[in-house]
């Protein structure tokens, strides 16, 4: 249920109708996102110029060059890993303002998918949220990231 800013007594209801993409029956393996994928979504990231390295491991590290930011951190399959679902743990330092923001740690969720239904790409999606806000900010910092495999291992 939304109210609207200009009649906060009146409600809305929009219907969410949630499919899992073709390939979430796939099983997460430690290896299972081992390539080069090109960010195209996170604030950092500006114009093609962040590649998230994933080792076999499930190790990950990113450079930004415009916006200063490093990342470190590692992926494991979620729960017994039957479905293509990650674990995410990432520490991002050395953003420079405006990006600064993002200098902490965060852990969330990720998984690959088809950029479209019709298309045979991989994009690494990943949903992040700050692990030990300042309880004084308004609202912890939260990171979506989408990056399109250029090599996979």
């Amino acid at each position: 249920m939304v109210r609207t800013a200009t009649d906060p007594s009146s409600e809305v209801t929009w219907p969410v109708k949630l499919t899992a993409w073709s390939n979430y029956d796939l099983p997460a393996t430690p290896g299972g996102l081992a390539g080069q994928y090109r960010e195209e979504l996170a604030d950092f990231a500006q114009a093609g110029d962040t590649i998230i390295s994933i080792d076999a491991y499930g190790y990950l590290s990113f450079q930004s060059p415009s916006s200063g930011c490093t990342g470190n951190g590692y992926l494991t399959p979620h729960l017994d890993g039957s479905f293509n679902v990650y674990d995410v743990w990432l520490s991002i330092a050395g953003c420079l303002a405006p990006y600064s923001y993002l200098n902490a740690e965060f852990e969330g969720l990720a998984t690959t998918s088809p950029s479209a239904v019709w298309d045979y790409d991989v994009l690494l999606r990943m949903w992040l949220s700050q692990t030990n806000p300042d309880i004084w900010d308004d609202e912890p910092p939260a990171l979506t990231m989408s990056g399109r495999v250029i090599a996979s291992s």
